[in-house]
């Protein structure tokens, strides 16, 4: 049998663990490339925002691009492993602090972009081009709505990764290597990074400006679709044949990846049957960042129409009734905005009740911030929802709240501040100190323009 490669081009480590069914590896990926492996051996792939998973310990690549990305049999195991493993770290001086992505209700209908069929390209593969189509049809048949994109600024930003100056990053994660040893280095890599030692700092800027022109042109696109439907892989290769054209075959692979990282886009992988050779295709579902959690759905509802084994197991494939179930029902996510941040006054009730800080993020673009008792020990923000004329967006924090000792927190909440819904600027909600109506502010100051209470206490010194 000719032995066919099982993994794409992104360098870095990896990291595997099995227990049982529940298997999951973790590995770096700076193209977004890294969704090729989940390809090419029928199972899921999930590529986060740049940012959300620490590079702590990881060997780089271009540290600016690295993204570790996540294989597992099922979108169930790659969500909880990711559930697991973002967040923020301060010794990842790439780490973000960002909101975590929440899932939300499998939805009945969304938009799905696809390339128009001029730009789709199979590299001669007709099965794959088959497996394609039928992906299409299954998507629509499960309630997506298709409709063409322009494919065209999405391959310039691909052509930037390996043709820019984004190699002098490359080069400069290994430049000891290259300068004193480069015979250690394999030739095909070597010839492609040894050419990140041309670009000037002049072409770089000239390459991010360009680079900025297409994030632009894009942007309009996830206007009017939820998500990007792409082949994961034209085709696949043979180890024989990536041998002889290593260069150009991994160019090919990294047609529906290599802009990933450079857009900052986050994607899933999922398998989507077989050819008659018994190869493995997959397509992915892009988005912007922070969207892990919008299109996680739709590739699980996907996902639920395979008919197939995990990975390359003799275990069936067991579709789910119910997608993501909570793995942390214990806790709930509090949003605080003023004396209960971290280092102020009122932070120890959080921490007497035993509750962790999750992450800081900001509301919509739709509230007011007022300030009550202003001029005494007992001043406070206090928040309420409004329209986005009238209103900003406002720095929070969200804390990890034990359930059992949520009555005793509220309890200590004084008036005009209650427990409501706060809707975030990535379009989710979380429960948090709000105001209980507008009227209860009536003769309070309004402290919006400053869009923070640490802001605003700032401004008092």
């Amino acid at each position: 049998k000719e032995e066919y490669i099982a993994g794409g081009s992104s360098s870095g480590s990896a990291l595997a663990v099995s227990k049982g069914l529940v298997s999951f590896s973790i590995g770096t990926d700076t193209a977004g490339s890294g969704r090729v492996p989940a390809a090419f051996n029928n199972i899921v792939g999930l590529k986060p925002t740049k940012g959300s998973i620490s590079l702590k310990g990881i060997v780089p690549a271009c540290l600016t691009l690295d993204c570790p990305s996540i294989f597992a049999f099922t979108c169930e195991d790659a969500w909880n492993v990711y559930q697991v493993i973002q967040g923020y770290d301060h010794e990842s001086p790439f780490s973000l602090e960002i909101l975590p992505p929440t899932l939300p209700s499998v939805e009945n209908t969304f938009t799905f972009g696809v390339p128009s069929q001029d730009a789709l390209e199979f590299f001669g593969d007709s099965q794959a081009e088959a497996q394609f189509e039928h992906a299409k049809n299954e998507l629509i048949t499960v309630g997506g709505r298709l409709v063409e994109i322009d494919y065209t600024p999405f391959k310039e930003a691909a052509d930037l990764l390996y043709n820019g100056p984004w190699l002098a990053e490359r080069y400069a994660a290994i430049e000891q290597l290259i300068e004193s040893s480069p015979e250690s280095l394999l030739p095909t890599t070597y010839n492609i990074i040894k050419k990140g030692i041309l670009p000037n700092a002049v072409q770089t800027f000239q390459a991010q400006y360009q680079l900025d022109d297409i994030q632009r042109s894009i942007a309009p696109v996830w206007n009017t679709i939820d998500v990007l439907l792409l082949p994961t892989t034209g085709t696949i290769y043979t180890i024989a044949q990536i041998e002889r054209e290593p260069i150009q075959l991994n160019t090919n692979l990294g047609y529906y990846t290599n802009f990933m990282n450079l857009l900052n886009l986050c994607a899933w992988a999922i398998p989507n049957g077989f050819q008659e050779n018994g190869l493995p295709t997959g397509v992915t579902f892009a988005a912007p960042a922070l969207h892990e959690g919008r299109i996680a759905s739709i590739a699980w509802k996907f996902h639920q129409q395979r008919n197939s084994t995990l990975g390359a197991t003799a275990f069936p494939f067991l579709k789910t009734t119910e997608p993501f179930p909570s793995s942390n029902s214990s806790i709930l996510p509090i949003a605080v905005f003023g004396l209960h941040l971290r280092d102020q006054p009122l932070n120890h009730q959080l921490l007497d009740c035993g509750a962790t800080f999750a992450y800081k993020g900001k509301t919509a673009p739709c509230y007011q911030c007022f300030v009550v008792d202003e001029g005494t020990p007992k001043a406070r923000p206090a928040a309420i929802k409004t329209s986005e004329k009238e209103g900003l967006s406002i720095e929070l924090e969200v804390w990890n709240v034990p359930k059992t000792a949520l009555g005793e927190l509220i309890s200590k909440i004084a008036p005009p501040l209650g427990i409501g819904n706060v809707l975030l600027d990535n379009g989710s909600y979380v429960k948090g100190f709000i105001c209980e109506g507008g009227s209860a502010l009536a003769g309070f100051r309004e402290i919006t323009q400053y869009k923070s209470w640490l802001t605003y206490l700032s401004t008092l010194t």
